[in-house]
């Protein structure tokens, strides 16, 4: 069932109401919104070679769910909280915490990154962006420079803050 949520008909028929917005003007100002426009930068990115518990601790302390993975500058994989997880040994073990340490610490992050990465550039509309992330079902999108260098991520909170700045500019509802 694919409804609109009741706060987004609320906000958007008291724009209308107000003579705020009018419902042509929000739909064309929303197909030119491009992905540079809402992306984060810079990008936090991660090498290959890194281990899993570099990389749980980079997330941790950037507050960041995803990466992408470099090799020499280059985009070869993008690597999520859940891959991560993933990747580490299950705590229904008979190792000792020694030993679980030493195997975490031998699992590069190229082993459990996803790739190939589907990306975007900056110029791409952000309703591109969006249907590629509903298409393949993941929530966020490396930025590519013209030259093929990371140089930002777009995301579903990128997205949903746009939206909420666009609905409720003041933060009243």
């Amino acid at each position: 069932m694919n409804q609109k949520p009741i706060l987004f008909e609320r906000t958007f028929e008291r724009e209308l109401a107000s003579g705020q917005a009018k419902r042509d003007d929000l739909v064309e100002w929303w197909r030119m919104v491009q992905v540079g426009d809402i992306m984060s930068t810079p990008a936090l990115c991660i090498d290959h070679q890194s281990t899993l518990p570099e990389a749980l601790e980079l997330m941790k302390k950037h507050g960041v769910r995803r990466m992408p993975v470099l090799k020499d500058r280059e985009l070869v994989g993008i690597i999520t909280l859940g891959d991560v997880r993933g990747g580490l040994p299950s705590e229904v073990t008979s190792l000792n915490r020694s030993e679980l340490s030493f195997l975490m610490e031998q699992v590069q992050v190229a082993r459990v990154m996803r790739h190939p990465v589907i990306t975007v550039q900056p110029q791409t509309k952000l309703a591109d962006a969006a249907r590629l992330m509903l298409e393949y079902r993941i929530s966020g999108l490396p930025v590519l420079s013209a030259d093929g260098l990371v140089i930002g991520l777009v995301t579903e909170s990128d997205i949903f803050r746009l939206l909420i700045d666009m609905l409720d500019p003041k933060g009243e509802t």
